[in-house]
């Protein structure tokens, strides 16, 4: 597809991306577009992408800001009476996501600077609940970024009911948490269990292009630590 002599597509991180432009040069003008894979309906997205932003580099370059929207879902912030369903959704997603009581989700989402669901039909199909620094939050694994940066995002959990995987779910999430993490200039931090392993966040993570920053043992558990840069880098104390 083509705008104002553009190519453009969206691959499966949920990114619009532009081919053959010259280094520099910006989008003369907008877009909005629709695109299906197969089969037809499963993964619809719109697109918009805004006149005149900042386009750097040859190739496959990134266009931005961009706003994607699963078409049929509907993304929006989380409030109390969410709890029930993520602690049933974070149960499912054990060990992968850290175990916590209902009472203690609760208090978690309290604390988030960004709790973030999808909805489809009014059913919860998966969240993330993301924090800035220095809350009271009581979890090793954020303490040790605190110490280590001043200013990020950092993602404590995501899940996706175990009936709604493999739809995209984390994908569309994690470009909502990109998008407020470069609204913010900050950072994004997460980690993911080494032990016992879990590769498939990990894969997640790494195309989302996460990069390796630590590693955190605490009893007979591990995790690895990961940031995804900002344009600038991370402060460090």
């Amino acid at each position: 597809m083509t705008s104002g002599g553009l190519f453009w597509w969206i691959d499966f991180k949920g990114v619009v991306f532009a081919h053959r432009v010259e280094a520099s040069r910006k989008a003369a003008c907008g877009f909005t577009g629709i695109w299906r894979t197969r089969p037809a309906g499963e993964m619809s997205w719109r697109m918009t992408h805004e006149p005149g932003a900042p386009i750097q580099g040859w190739n496959t370059l990134a266009l931005g800001p961009i706003e994607i929207e699963r078409v049929g879902m509907d993304i929006r912030r989380l409030e109390m009476d969410a709890v029930p369903e993520l602690w049933r959704i974070n149960e499912e997603g054990l060990p992968g996501v850290g175990k916590v009581t209902e009472a203690a989700m609760g208090d978690l989402l309290s604390l988030a600077e960004l709790p973030l669901g999808v909805f489809e039909g009014g059913e919860l199909l998966g969240f993330v609940i993301c924090l800035l620094p220095r809350t009271r939050y009581g979890s090793l694994n954020y303490a040790w970024f605190n110490e280590r940066y001043d200013q990020f995002l950092y993602v404590d959990r995501i899940a996706v009911a175990e009936a709604h995987r493999n739809r995209q779910v984390g994908g569309l999430l994690y470009a909502r948490v990109i998008e407020e993490a470069d609204k913010l200039g900050v950072p994004i931090a997460a980690e993911v269990s080494l032990q016992p392993p879990n590769p498939g966040s990990m894969r997640f993570h790494d195309r989302h292009d996460f990069s390796e920053v630590g590693v955190l043992h605490h009893g007979k558990q591990s995790v690895t630590m990961l940031l995804r840069e900002w344009t600038g880098t991370a402060q460090r104390t």
